[in-house]
C-alpha cells in the first residue's frame, strides 16, 4: 500500500507483466506498507517519495542519479529521515497512517511554561485530521479531516468548548446546517475528506 494525498493506492509486490517488469518504482508520500491481517511492515519517511515492493522486500529511492530522460538529478547535501515501523495486524490497527503523519511533524519542545488546549480532535482512528487553520474569511477555524484507510463507519469529534459547527466544501462554503455543540458524531466513506468551520 502505497499513501497518495488523502488515501492509499496499493500495487502488487511481483510482476506479471512485461509493463509490470519495466517500472522500477512508484510515488508515495510518508509511508509505504507491505502487510495482511496479521501483522505488517512500513517504511516511513519526511521527503523521499520513490519505492517499490518487490516480493517481500520494500524499497525506497534515497537518491536519483539518472541523467535519462530527465538531465536534473539529486546533486549536493541531503537531509532528510526514515523509519521501519513493523505492526501487529493490518496497516489500520497499526496505525500506520497516523505515524506516517507524526513522523512528518515532530514535536517541538519550547522552554515555558503554557497550559494547551486541544481545539479539536477525535475519539478514535476512523479518520485523520490532517488541518486546523483560520478560516479564509477570518471567521473561525477550518478543521479537514479524512478517512486514511479504505472503510466506512462513523467517528466522534470533541470539541475544546462549545462551539457553532458548520460542514464545507472544501472551498469553506457552507453545505451543512450549523449547530451548537462540544462534540458530534459524523459519518464517513472511503477516503472521504470531511471539512468543517468551528467558530
Amino acid at each position: 500500500s502505497y499513501e497518495i494525498a488523502y488515501g492509499i493506492c496499493k500495487r502488487n509486490t511481483h510482476a506479471n507483466t512485461p509493463a509490470e517488469r519495466w517500472k522500477h518504482e512508484y510515488a508515495a508520500h510518508r509511508f509505504i506498507d507491505l502487510s495482511d491481517d496479521k501483522r505488517g511492515a512500513a517504511v516511513l519517511n519526511d521527503c523521499k517519495y520513490g519505492h517499490n515492493v518487490i516480493d517481500n522486500d520494500i524499497i525506497i529511492t534515497l537518491f536519483r542519479s539518472t541523467d535519462f530522460p530527465s538531465h536534473f538529478r539529486d546533486m549536493g547535501e541531503h537531509d532528510f529521515a526514515y523509519a521501519f515501523l513493523p505492526h501487529e495486524g493490518s496497516m489500520s490497527s497499526g496505525c500506520v497512517a497516523e505515524s506516517g503523519c507524526l513522523f512528518n511533524s515532530p514535536l517541538t519542545v519550547i522552554p515555558g511554561e503554557a497550559e494547551i488546549t486541544v481545539p479539536v480532535k477525535t475519539a478514535d482512528n476512523g479518520m485523520i485530521i490532517d488541518c486546523i487553520k483560520p478560516a479564509e474569511d477570518g471567521n473561525g477555524i477550518i478543521v479537514r479531516m479524512y478517512e486514511p484507510y479504505g472503510t466506512s463507519g462513523r467517528t466522534k469529534v470533541i470539541l475544546a468548548k462549545e462551539s457553532s459547527v458548520t460542514e464545507t466544501s472544501p472551498l469553506e462554503e457552507a453545505i451543512g446546517e450549523t449547530t451548537v455543540c462540544r462534540e458530534f458524531d459524523t459519518a464517513y466513506k472511503p477516503y472521504e475528506i470531511r471539512t468543517f468551520r468551528i467558530i
